[in-house]
């Protein structure tokens, strides 16, 4: 059997798989595979890297690498975060990433991830689950933040989650606090 390691190369930024495969060599009839000098039974260990085309790493994982290699907060941002969070059905091609370190892009296949300097202030909540529906509610704006999407946030965040929202609530815009605490209210239901 063979193992596989995934690998990220900070100075390439890419990924490599890097695959260990056992082969078998076995004779078939009067004809050997096997080398002159190795038993019809043998086998040979190769371990090569290689581009990794499929099983890529999800979006969090390159996210997580990157943020620990550099020592930096990494918050989703704008349709991704609205994504995340099921109060979009709009697939983002480009993922992008608010960061406390430098710009930059990284190249997953076909899918590009940004990693945009923020400022401290909306960098408060990173990390945290306060920070990514701050982050989808800005992407919203004003006009479209609706009772549906105010429902189905309440729905699916925990109690702690709401009660983290008003901890954060001063990192917050002034026309997001109404709809902040709106979400946060526990139910009298």
């Amino acid at each position: 059997m063979g193992a596989a390691r995934v690998a990220y190369s900070p100075r390439t930024t890419s990924w490599t798989l890097e695959a260990e495969v056992q082969l078998t060599y076995r004779s078939i009839g009067s004809r050997s595979l096997a080398p002159s000098d190795a038993s019809p039974a043998g086998s040979i260990t190769i371990r090569t890297p290689i581009p990794a085309r499929r099983n890529l790493p999800s979006i969090e994982a390159v996210a997580k690498a990157l943020a620990s290699s550099a020592n930096v907060k990494l918050q989703p941002s704008g349709a991704y975060a609205a994504n995340l969070l099921g109060l979009s059905e709009q697939v983002p091609a480009k993922v992008v990433f608010l960061t406390s370190g430098r710009a930059r892009k990284v190249k997953l296949g076909k899918l590009v991830i940004e990693l945009w300097p923020a400022a401290p202030r909306k960098m408060a909540a990173a990390g945290r689950t306060s920070g990514l529906v701050l982050a989808a509610l800005r992407y919203l704006g004003k006009e479209h933040i609706t009772p549906e999407r105010i429902a189905h946030l309440r729905k699916i965040l925990s109690s702690e989650d709401r009660k983290r929202l008003l901890t954060d609530l001063p990192s917050a815009p002034a026309w997001l606090h109404s709809h902040i605490r709106a979400i946060a209210v526990e139910n009298s239901k």
